[in-house]
């Protein structure tokens, strides 16, 4: 189950780095705005979650107290969604899915002085070494300006707490876990976000018809990466299955440089070669950083 635990999450970790260029294509469309994406893409993921329900509803083991930690999972990763958002219209997907990886920072930091969690020296300094590398990527195209560096804060914050809620989102469904109670956690914490989506809709402007059809391929890439996400929290738990996320920093890069060999500059900024060597670079000690963790684990 630890090895389906991995290659679960590093399934989801392709369909986010797919995700974000989805993204990036719709907020770089002539007055588009990731609002308007951000509602689009959660009305479309609440009617996945209906159409899923059906087929895992079992009432939760913790009656109406699993409410709060769907709410907690939904509310915060909400707010790291729309921050991230906003970073992709001033920073290509290729470069922001990397920095992504300063997430496990906040994680940790969480984790150890809000939910308990203990650290050993050897993930103390996976941590340092994940530090280096985002401030690597983030010297790679130039400096990152201040506004962005705030966006990336918020971004983190939001996703790191709604990451460590996950588990009691799992556990309120059925103490016992398994991949029934995981999608139920799913479904109800994107339904959450369908709601939420709703409510920007009715105030967001600007939106055609065509747009729900622009803002599908983000929805099916993004459902199903936290689907495997939440299924990898499950088997692997929440600090391990955020190392595997990480990976999709690399799929980010590959992806970053065919299409922009290819020209499509509307999606992807043209990198050169030595920072382009850089960026990896800094991607793979990111990736060091997270086997030293693993190690520092055991």
């Amino acid at each position: 189950m630890f090895t389906l635990g991995i290659v679960i999450g590093l399934v989801g970790a392709v369909f986010q780095a797919l995700s974000y260029l989805f993204t990036r294509r719709f907020v770089m469309r002539e007055h588009k705005t990731p609002v308007q994406i951000l509602a689009l893409g959660h009305v479309w993921m609440m009617v996945f979650s209906i159409c899923l329900l059906p087929l895992v509803w079992k009432t939760p083991k913790a009656g109406w107290g699993a409410v709060r930690p769907v709410l907690q999972s939904g509310g915060f990763y909400l707010l790291g969604q729309a921050c991230f958002f906003w970073t992709l219209r001033h920073i290509a997907a290729s470069r922001a899915s990397p920095l992504l990886g300063g997430k496990l920072l906040f994680v940790a930091a969480f984790g150890v002085f809000l939910f308990g969690q203990k650290l050993t020296p050897l993930q103390g300094v996976a941590i340092v070494l994940t530090a280096v590398s985002v401030f690597l990527l983030n010297r790679v195209g130039g400096a990152l300006g201040g506004k962005v560096i705030f966006g990336f804060l918020l971004v983190f914050t939001g996703y790191a707490l709604s990451d460590l809620s996950i588990p009691l989102a799992i556990a309120a469904m059925d103490h016992k876990g398994g991949t029934p109670a995981t999608l139920l956690a799913v479904a109800l914490t994107y339904i959450v976000c369908g709601v939420a989506g709703l409510a920007m809709l009715a105030r967001v402007r600007g939106i055609e018809k065509k747009d729900w059809a622009q803002a599908l391929p983000f929805a099916v890439c993004w459902y199903g990466g936290m689907a495997c996400f939440f299924e990898s929290i499950e088997l692997v738990g929440v600090m391990f299955a955020v190392i595997l996320q990480s990976t999709r920093a690399l799929v980010s890069l590959a992806l970053g440089e065919i299409l922009s060999r290819r020209g499509l500059a509307h999606i992807e900024q043209k990198v050169e070669f030595a920072d382009r060597l850089r960026q990896g670079a800094a991607t793979l000690l990111m990736c060091g950083a997270i086997a030293l963790y693993v190690l520092g684990k055991t």
